[in-house]
Protein backbone atom coordinates (compact mmCIF):
# COMPACT_ATOMS: atom_id res chain seq x y z
CA UNK A 1 0.00 0.00 0.00
CA UNK A 2 1.31 3.45 -0.82
CA UNK A 3 2.30 5.90 1.88
CA UNK A 4 -0.47 8.28 2.95
CA UNK A 5 1.34 11.37 1.65
CA UNK A 6 1.25 9.97 -1.89
CA UNK A 7 -2.51 9.49 -1.65
CA UNK A 8 -3.25 13.08 -0.64
CA UNK A 9 -2.99 15.14 -3.79
CA UNK A 10 -3.73 18.84 -4.09
CA UNK A 11 -2.60 21.74 -6.24
CA UNK A 12 0.39 23.54 -4.79
CA UNK A 13 1.12 26.67 -6.77
CA UNK A 14 3.51 29.51 -6.09
CA UNK A 15 0.88 32.14 -6.79
CA UNK A 16 -2.20 32.75 -4.67
CA UNK A 17 -4.41 31.53 -7.52
CA UNK A 18 -3.90 28.87 -10.18
CA UNK A 19 -5.31 28.74 -13.67
CA UNK A 20 -6.21 25.56 -15.52
CA UNK A 21 -6.65 25.79 -19.31
CA UNK A 22 -9.64 23.65 -20.27
CA UNK A 23 -9.35 22.80 -23.94
CA UNK A 24 -11.90 21.18 -26.20
CA UNK A 25 -15.00 22.09 -24.14
CA UNK A 26 -17.98 23.86 -25.64
CA UNK A 27 -19.09 27.17 -24.17
CA UNK A 28 -22.67 27.45 -22.98
CA UNK A 29 -22.65 31.15 -23.79
CA UNK A 30 -23.46 32.13 -20.22
CA UNK A 31 -20.11 33.72 -19.51
CA UNK A 32 -19.98 31.97 -16.12
CA UNK A 33 -16.42 31.36 -15.00
CA UNK A 34 -14.96 33.20 -17.97
CA UNK A 35 -12.53 35.81 -16.68
CA UNK A 36 -12.29 39.32 -18.01
CA UNK A 37 -8.55 39.21 -18.46
CA UNK A 38 -5.82 39.25 -15.88
CA UNK A 39 -5.56 35.45 -15.74
CA UNK A 40 -2.19 33.87 -16.37
CA UNK A 41 -3.54 31.02 -18.53
CA UNK A 42 -4.62 30.96 -22.13
CA UNK A 43 -8.18 30.44 -23.26
CA UNK A 44 -9.04 27.33 -25.21
CA UNK A 45 -9.62 27.69 -28.92
CA UNK A 46 -13.40 27.42 -28.62
CA UNK A 47 -13.67 30.55 -26.46
CA UNK A 48 -13.79 29.01 -22.97
CA UNK A 49 -11.50 30.80 -20.51
CA UNK A 50 -9.33 28.90 -18.03
CA UNK A 51 -10.83 28.11 -14.64
CA UNK A 52 -9.07 29.92 -11.83
CA UNK A 53 -8.76 28.41 -8.36
CA UNK A 54 -6.94 29.20 -5.14
CA UNK A 55 -3.39 27.91 -5.06
CA UNK A 56 -3.99 26.68 -1.51
CA UNK A 57 -7.14 24.77 -2.48
CA UNK A 58 -7.40 21.08 -1.57
CA UNK A 59 -10.00 18.34 -1.19
CA UNK A 60 -9.99 15.26 1.02
CA UNK A 61 -12.03 12.32 2.22
CA UNK A 62 -13.14 12.89 5.79
CA UNK A 63 -14.26 9.26 5.74
CA UNK A 64 -13.32 6.57 4.92
CA UNK A 65 -9.74 6.66 6.13
CA UNK A 66 -7.11 5.13 3.89
CA UNK A 67 -6.97 1.39 4.60
CA UNK A 68 -10.39 1.25 6.28
CA UNK A 69 -12.60 -1.83 6.33
CA UNK A 70 -16.29 -1.25 5.65
CA UNK A 71 -19.41 -3.41 5.76
CA UNK A 72 -22.96 -2.78 4.54
CA UNK A 73 -22.00 0.35 2.63
CA UNK A 74 -19.03 2.71 2.64
CA UNK A 75 -19.84 5.85 4.62
CA UNK A 76 -18.30 8.83 2.81
CA UNK A 77 -17.77 12.43 3.87
CA UNK A 78 -16.00 14.90 1.57
CA UNK A 79 -14.25 18.13 2.52
CA UNK A 80 -12.71 21.08 0.70
CA UNK A 81 -10.30 23.77 1.88
CA UNK A 82 -10.05 27.18 0.20
CA UNK A 83 -12.50 26.00 -2.46
CA UNK A 84 -16.30 26.49 -2.68
CA UNK A 85 -18.53 23.44 -3.12
CA UNK A 86 -21.74 24.34 -4.97
CA UNK A 87 -24.32 22.83 -7.31
CA UNK A 88 -23.40 22.19 -10.93
CA UNK A 89 -24.62 24.39 -13.76
CA UNK A 90 -22.74 27.65 -13.45
CA UNK A 91 -18.97 27.89 -13.84
CA UNK A 92 -17.60 30.11 -11.09
CA UNK A 93 -14.05 30.90 -10.08
CA UNK A 94 -12.63 28.64 -7.35
CA UNK A 95 -15.90 26.66 -7.22
CA UNK A 96 -17.20 23.25 -8.25
CA UNK A 97 -18.73 20.01 -6.97
CA UNK A 98 -17.53 16.59 -5.89
CA UNK A 99 -17.14 13.39 -7.89
CA UNK A 100 -16.02 9.96 -6.71
CA UNK A 101 -14.12 7.75 -9.14
CA UNK A 102 -14.11 4.04 -8.32
CA UNK A 103 -11.07 1.93 -9.27
CA UNK A 104 -10.11 4.10 -12.26
CA UNK A 105 -8.09 7.02 -10.90
CA UNK A 106 -8.58 10.74 -11.57
CA UNK A 107 -9.83 12.20 -14.84
CA UNK A 108 -7.33 14.29 -16.77
CA UNK A 109 -7.55 18.00 -16.00
CA UNK A 110 -9.96 19.81 -18.33
CA UNK A 111 -11.68 16.64 -19.54
CA UNK A 112 -15.40 16.15 -18.89
CA UNK A 113 -15.88 13.67 -16.05
CA UNK A 114 -18.00 10.74 -17.30
CA UNK A 115 -21.28 9.88 -15.62
CA UNK A 116 -21.38 6.12 -15.09
CA UNK A 117 -21.06 3.43 -12.43
CA UNK A 118 -17.37 4.25 -11.94
CA UNK A 119 -17.75 8.05 -11.94
CA UNK A 120 -20.31 9.25 -9.43
CA UNK A 121 -21.48 12.87 -9.63
CA UNK A 122 -22.66 14.98 -6.70
CA UNK A 123 -23.89 17.94 -8.70
CA UNK A 124 -26.35 18.91 -5.97
CA UNK A 125 -23.41 20.03 -3.84
CA UNK A 126 -23.55 17.02 -1.51
CA UNK A 127 -20.69 16.38 0.88
CA UNK A 128 -22.04 13.10 2.35
CA UNK A 129 -23.03 9.80 0.75
CA UNK A 130 -22.95 6.01 1.09
CA UNK A 131 -21.41 3.77 -1.56
CA UNK A 132 -22.76 0.30 -2.35
CA UNK A 133 -19.63 -1.56 -3.47
CA UNK A 134 -18.92 -5.22 -4.17
CA UNK A 135 -16.92 -7.07 -1.49
CA UNK A 136 -13.18 -6.67 -2.02
CA UNK A 137 -10.60 -3.90 -2.08
CA UNK A 138 -11.38 -0.69 -3.94
CA UNK A 139 -9.51 2.52 -4.74
CA UNK A 140 -11.65 5.63 -4.31
CA UNK A 141 -10.61 8.93 -5.87
CA UNK A 142 -12.24 12.19 -4.83
CA UNK A 143 -12.10 14.84 -7.56
CA UNK A 144 -13.82 18.17 -8.06
CA UNK A 145 -15.20 19.35 -11.36
CA UNK A 146 -16.41 22.80 -12.36
CA UNK A 147 -20.04 23.61 -13.10
CA UNK A 148 -19.75 21.84 -16.45
CA UNK A 149 -18.22 18.71 -14.86
CA UNK A 150 -14.75 19.49 -16.24
CA UNK A 151 -12.05 17.92 -14.09
CA UNK A 152 -9.79 20.01 -11.87
CA UNK A 153 -6.50 18.69 -10.46
CA UNK A 154 -7.78 18.72 -6.87
CA UNK A 155 -7.98 15.10 -5.76
CA UNK A 156 -7.60 12.68 -2.88
CA UNK A 157 -7.30 8.89 -3.02
CA UNK A 158 -7.96 6.22 -0.39
CA UNK A 159 -8.16 2.44 -0.42
CA UNK A 160 -11.00 0.64 1.34
CA UNK A 161 -11.80 -3.05 1.85
CA UNK A 162 -15.49 -3.95 1.70
CA UNK A 163 -16.88 -6.96 3.58
CA UNK A 164 -20.24 -8.54 2.83
CA UNK A 165 -23.00 -7.87 5.35
CA UNK A 166 -26.67 -8.77 5.71
CA UNK A 167 -29.72 -7.98 7.83
CA UNK A 168 -32.77 -10.13 8.49
CA UNK A 169 -36.01 -10.44 10.45
CA UNK A 170 -35.57 -12.87 13.33
CA UNK A 171 -39.35 -12.70 13.77
CA UNK A 172 -42.01 -12.91 12.50
CA UNK A 173 -41.46 -15.51 9.81
CA UNK A 174 -42.24 -14.71 6.19
CA UNK A 175 -45.88 -15.58 5.47
CA UNK A 176 -46.88 -15.71 9.13
CA UNK A 177 -50.34 -14.81 10.41
CA UNK A 178 -49.98 -12.55 13.46
CA UNK A 179 -51.85 -10.22 15.79
CA UNK A 180 -51.13 -6.54 16.31
CA UNK A 181 -48.94 -5.37 17.91
CA UNK A 182 -46.57 -7.55 15.93
CA UNK A 183 -43.50 -8.72 17.85
CA UNK A 184 -40.58 -8.09 15.50
CA UNK A 185 -36.90 -8.95 15.93
CA UNK A 186 -34.03 -7.59 13.81
CA UNK A 187 -30.68 -9.23 13.19
CA UNK A 188 -27.43 -8.23 11.49
CA UNK A 189 -24.54 -10.37 10.34
CA UNK A 190 -21.31 -10.43 12.35
CA UNK A 191 -19.61 -7.92 10.04
CA UNK A 192 -22.23 -5.23 10.77
CA UNK A 193 -22.56 -3.48 14.14
CA UNK A 194 -25.90 -2.24 15.48
CA UNK A 195 -25.41 1.16 17.12
CA UNK A 196 -27.37 4.26 18.00
CA UNK A 197 -28.08 7.08 15.57
CA UNK A 198 -25.56 9.89 15.71
CA UNK A 199 -22.59 7.56 15.57
CA UNK A 200 -20.80 7.21 12.23
CA UNK A 201 -18.66 4.19 11.47
CA UNK A 202 -17.80 2.02 8.49
CA UNK A 203 -19.43 -1.09 9.96
CA UNK A 204 -22.33 0.29 12.00
CA UNK A 205 -25.88 1.51 11.65
CA UNK A 206 -29.37 1.25 13.13
CA UNK A 207 -32.56 -0.44 11.97
CA UNK A 208 -35.57 0.91 10.11
CA UNK A 209 -38.75 -0.93 9.13
CA UNK A 210 -40.58 0.12 5.99
CA UNK A 211 -44.28 -0.76 6.00
CA UNK A 212 -45.81 -1.42 2.59
CA UNK A 213 -43.21 0.64 0.78
CA UNK A 214 -39.93 0.05 -1.05
CA UNK A 215 -36.37 0.27 0.20
CA UNK A 216 -34.80 3.72 0.23
CA UNK A 217 -32.08 4.23 -2.37
CA UNK A 218 -28.60 3.74 -0.92
CA UNK A 219 -27.18 7.06 0.27
CA UNK A 220 -30.57 8.81 0.44
CA UNK A 221 -32.00 10.02 3.76
CA UNK A 222 -34.62 7.62 5.17
CA UNK A 223 -37.88 9.52 5.83
CA UNK A 224 -39.44 9.50 9.30
CA UNK A 225 -43.15 8.80 8.97
CA UNK A 226 -45.78 6.08 9.46
CA UNK A 227 -44.30 4.03 6.62
CA UNK A 228 -40.67 4.43 7.69
CA UNK A 229 -40.15 3.43 11.32
CA UNK A 230 -36.83 4.45 12.91
CA UNK A 231 -35.08 2.60 15.73
CA UNK A 232 -32.28 5.06 16.30
CA UNK A 233 -31.84 3.93 19.89
CA UNK A 234 -30.15 0.79 18.58
CA UNK A 235 -33.14 -1.47 19.24
CA UNK A 236 -33.09 -4.99 17.82
CA UNK A 237 -36.76 -5.67 18.61
CA UNK A 238 -40.02 -3.74 18.51
CA UNK A 239 -43.81 -4.00 18.77
CA UNK A 240 -45.30 -2.91 15.45
CA UNK A 241 -48.84 -1.52 15.44
CA UNK A 242 -50.35 -2.67 12.14
CA UNK A 243 -53.90 -2.61 10.79
CA UNK A 244 -55.66 -5.84 9.85
CA UNK A 245 -54.73 -7.28 6.49
CA UNK A 246 -51.62 -8.24 4.57
CA UNK A 247 -48.49 -6.14 4.92
CA UNK A 248 -45.04 -6.11 3.33
CA UNK A 249 -42.33 -5.36 5.90
CA UNK A 250 -38.86 -4.35 4.76
CA UNK A 251 -35.87 -4.14 7.10
CA UNK A 252 -33.09 -1.68 6.20
CA UNK A 253 -30.24 -0.17 8.19
CA UNK A 254 -29.27 3.48 8.07
CA UNK A 255 -26.00 5.08 9.10
CA UNK A 256 -25.69 7.50 12.00
CA UNK A 257 -27.26 10.28 9.94
CA UNK A 258 -30.08 8.06 8.65
CA UNK A 259 -28.65 7.63 5.16
CA UNK A 260 -29.79 4.31 3.70
CA UNK A 261 -27.37 1.37 3.72
CA UNK A 262 -27.51 -1.42 1.11
CA UNK A 263 -28.49 -4.58 3.01
CA UNK A 264 -32.24 -5.31 3.30
CA UNK A 265 -34.66 -8.13 4.14
CA UNK A 266 -38.35 -8.36 3.25
CA UNK A 267 -41.23 -10.44 4.58
CA UNK A 268 -45.00 -10.52 4.19
CA UNK A 269 -47.31 -10.99 7.16
CA UNK A 270 -51.08 -11.14 7.60
CA UNK A 271 -52.49 -9.32 10.60
CA UNK A 272 -55.75 -10.71 11.95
Amino acid sequence: MRESISRRTFAAMAASAATVPLAGCQSDGSGNGNGDGGGNGESSGDGDAPIEYDGDASVAFGTPEDGATAANGVTVSMTAENFTIESSGEVNENSGHFHIVIDEGPVETGETIPNDDSHLHYGDGSTRTVLDLEPGTHELTLQVGDGKHRALPLTDTVEVTVEEASVSFGAPEDGATVESPVAAEFEASDSATVEQAGELSQTGGHFHVMVDTEAVEVGEAIPNDDSHLHFGDGSTSAELELESGEHDLLLQMGDGEHLALPATDEITVTVE
